[in-house]
């Protein structure tokens, strides 16, 4: 079962996974979708769950809808194009 790990500090948080890969989550940010095996007997993820400072839930398979992401104006290069021509959606 694929399991997704939010990070619930005010600062980043460094994961080291059982198969050698590393999660950096800042604060408020979800992992991808990792698998169960990961997260099973792993001391580090076991201290930050001790101390609330991560959570691990199942992943959601729900894929995100553009009305759930907030509608600003504030990245990426077509914002800058748009603020360069003087046109703004």
């Amino acid at each position: 079962m694929p399991l997704q790990i939010t990070n619930n500090s005010n600062g980043p948080v460094l994961i080291r996974l059982r198969s050698g890969g590393t999660l950096h989550l800042s604060s408020g940010e979800r992992s991808p979708e990792i698998q169960e095996f990961e997260v099973n007997d792993n001391p580090r993820i076991q201290s930050l769950l001790e101390r609330d400072l991560i959570e691990v839930r199942e992943a959601t398979s729900k894929p995100r809808r553009n009305n759930d992401r907030r509608n600003n104006d504030h990245g990426g290069a077509g914002a800058a194009r748009r603020r360069r021509k003087g046109t703004r959606t």
